[in-house]
């Protein structure tokens, strides 16, 4: 009986640990390439929601129900008016100091650019590729929702009232009710 050449533990192991990482990265390609995907709960994919979508026509104080406002105790939103050529809109907390509790919406063109900034996630929220900036100088976090061509929705979410809490998973939560609100409505 010849013995046939002897395979190491690490040849036989080495292919099967890089189909299972090659599988996993191929998960998150949706996110950084902006392929198809269906939106969560939803029969469109984000591309198709990506084509409809104008942010100039929308006002962004439609883009929170009375329904939302309510689940996180906002009071009524409050146009923004610094500059028009970026339509905002803010919702404080009820019963809070003035500014601790306040989602922003602003649209722009900075999502994808801003990606590499210091501190930066590349995320997605309902499929649509999504850049988190927390801040390192008080408890916020901005998140950069790339909702159309050259078009960004971003949420600014202030959660002083929770300063132990992660500021950009409450401004995610939000961000997706958000997200499923301007979906119907771009459909008007």
């Amino acid at each position: 009986m010849t013995a046939g050449p002897r395979t190491s533990p690490t040849r036989r192991v080495l292919p099967a640990v890089l189909g299972v990482v090659a599988v996993l990265l191929s998960g998150c390609t949706s996110v950084i390439t902006g392929e198809a995907a269906a939106l969560a709960g939803g029969r469109e994919t984000v591309d198709q929601v990506r084509q409809r979508v104008d942010l100039g026509s929308l006002d962004p104080c439609d883009l929170v129900s009375p329904a939302q406002r309510a689940a996180r105790n906002l009071g009524d939103a409050q146009p923004l008016t610094a500059d028009a050529s970026l339509p905002a809109c803010q919702w404080l907390g009820k019963g809070r100091a003035a500014d601790s509790d306040r989602i922003t919406f602003r649209l722009a063109d900075t999502a994808r650019d801003r990606s590499t900034d210091t501190g930066a996630r590349v995320t997605d929220i309902l499929g649509f590729y999504t850049v988190e900036l927390p801040s390192t100088t008080y408890h916020a976090c901005n998140l950069l929702v790339d909702v159309a061509e050259k078009q960004t929705l971003q949420i600014t979410h202030l959660a002083d009232a929770d300063p132990s809490g992660d500021a950009c998973a409450s401004g995610r939560d939000f961000t997706e009710s958000a997200l499923r609100t301007l979906t119907r409505i771009s459909r008007r």
